[in-house]
Order: C-alpha cells, then sequence, then structure tokens
C-alpha cells in the first residue's frame, strides 16, 4: 500500500482552467504562488512549479461550459512551509491546515478566479 501512495505522490497534474482574466491568474500564480511562466499564447498559459503543472484558457476562447471546480492537488514536501509562505502573501484559505485521517496534511486555497487547489504532504503513520 506504501508503494501506491508513494507513485501516486510522484506523480505530476496538469489542471486545465477557464480564467476570466489571463494576466491577472498569470501573475497571481507567478507573484502569490511561486509558479514560473512558461507559455502565454492566443488567450492560453501554462505555468509550472516543480512537478506541477496548471494551464489557463481565457474564457471567451474556452469552448467547454464553466463548472465549479477543485482544480487540483499539490503534493508538497512541507504543507507547513507551505501554508507561511502562502499565508504571508495574503492568499485566501478555504480549509485550515490539518491532519486527515486518511494519512495527509492538507489546507486548501482560491484562487482570484474561485478555484481551489489543495496542498498536502503525506503524513509518516509509521508507529
Amino acid at each position: 500500500m506504501a508503494t501506491e501512495r508513494l507513485e501516486t505522490r510522484q506523480a505530476g497534474v496538469a489542471s486545465y482552467l477557464a480564467v476570466e482574466d489571463l494576466d491577472r491568474s498569470v501573475d497571481f500564480y507567478k507573484d502569490v504562488l511561486g509558479f514560473q511562466v512558461d507559455m502565454v499564447d492566443n488567450g492560453f498559459a501554462l505555468v509550472s512549479r516543480n512537478r506541477v503543472s496548471i494551464m489557463f484558457q481565457r474564457t471567451d476562447t474556452f469552448h467547454r461550459p464553466r463548472l465549479s471546480s477543485w482544480a487540483g492537488y499539490i503534493w508538497v514536501n512541507d504543507v507547513d512551509g507551505s501554508r507561511r509562505e502562502l499565508e504571508e502573501k495574503g492568499v485566501t484559505f478555504t480549509d485550515p491546515v490539518a491532519d486527515r485521517h486518511w494519512g495527509t496534511r492538507e489546507f486548501e486555497v482560491q484562487d482570484l478566479d474561485g478555484h481551489h487547489l489543495r496542498f498536502g504532504q503525506i503524513l509518516d503513520i509509521t508507529e
């Protein structure tokens, strides 16, 4: 079972989000969440941080219905350090940091377009 968790933890994620204001969203992910900008082109952008990638499509060029979204789960090595980093930048937290019964320590934030991102780390549950 631990091997499955480790493999899951090592998997990357590339969420695809519809956003109202592409520049504002890219700036938020770059300046506040610490992502680097990999590409911006014709209403589309790609940002990344470590092994996490997020794609944005401006809503006026997005051809799918917009849904309320939980945008992704971002695995981190130090959830408390990540929370402090984001708290210093004024991020809106939608769920406080807490240990979960399924073996993770997590928190959730909301970006400027209302997408929810959950940050977490696997707890050492060995006795």
